[in-house]
């Protein structure tokens, strides 16, 4: 007769005191960590409610009093509401445009192993290496020349131009990791690659198309250099020049300050809390799978 009882479950290894030391000792860290990361945004959100007198006697606790005004003033002060209008256009525009050309510029980069291929991939990957400071002069020069300072498609080609590598590479190691299957069964019903891009490929892309638009929205938005070069009249600059207003030789609001900085990282928080999923998923993929 066979026996059909269940087979005995093997109990779970238990733990060793080392490794529920080991354990106890990452939390620790991890906890420390978080800390020393979390200190600074501490700051930043109750010194925003705080009047200066206070800000200058107890920086690091809690507001006596929670002074909601200091965010209406900062928003007057400087023009806040032109400035995060200027920001949202610059980066809106940045960003879709380095979406759209990266994408499909690592189409062919990710499914064509030619030397040409390559050779390409490795050029964008350099450029990495390369500081944007090297080439300031002479980008404000062709600037200049071109007669496009104070104008939004100057920082808007060259936040296209400067992030274009880093976001092909992004988008080409996850290609990579996308199987060829469903554009071979396209392919023999006479779909065009175009077309198999747009239709097949691209939606398959949401994960890193969701790294590449926080990380590329994180940089420009908070890029302060090329629109103080670029945009130098006061109606055309961008939130991070805005806050700099605040700050001056010899005085310094320091509760509009503050203010102002929980008002531009705002939009940035709820970007990337809406995307998060996404993005932890397409920088795995990309670099472990790629």
């Amino acid at each position: 007769m066979v026996d059909l009882s269940p087979a005995p479950v093997a109990p779970a290894p238990r733990a060793t005191p080392r490794g529920r030391h080991v354990a106890i000792a990452a939390e620790i860290a991890l906890l420390i960590i978080a800390v020393v990361y979390f200190f600074p945004v501490y700051i930043m959100l109750t010194n925003s409610m705080k009047t200066p007198a206070e800000i200058a006697q107890h920086p690091a606790r809690l507001p006596l009093s929670f002074v909601v005004q200091n965010f209406a003033d900062a928003w007057q002060a400087s023009s806040f509401g032109t400035a995060f209008r200027n920001s949202l256009i610059v980066t809106v525009i940045s960003v879709s445009l380095l979406v759209a050309v990266s994408s499909l510029a690592s189409y062919p980069l990710g499914r064509f192993q030619t030397r040409l291929s390559n050779a390409l991939y490795v050029l964008f990957v350099s450029m990495l290496m390369l500081p944007f400071q090297m080439a300031m002069i002479p980008l404000y020069r062709m600037v200049y020349e071109l007669q496009w300072i104070n104008t939004f498609r100057s920082v808007i080609l060259v936040f296209v131009a400067v992030n274009l590598p880093f976001s092909i590479f992004l988008y080409t190691g996850f290609i990579r990791s996308v199987p060829e299957d469903l554009e071979e069964s396209a392919t023999i019903e006479g779909a065009g690659r175009l077309r198999i891009f747009l239709q097949i490929v691209f939606p398959l892309l949401r994960p890193v198309t969701s790294s590449v638009i926080i990380l590329n929205s994180l940089a420009i938005w908070n890029e302060f250099l090329l629109p103080l070069l670029f945009l130098q009249r006061r109606a055309l600059r961008t939130i991070p020049v805005a806050v700099f207003s605040f700050q001056g030789q010899y005085n310094t609001n320091w509760a509009m300050l503050f203010a102002a900085l929980v008002l531009a990282m705002a939009p940035m928080v709820l970007t990337f809390l809406v995307l998060q999923k996404q993005f932890v998923k397409g920088i795995t993929a990309g670099s472990v799978k790629g």
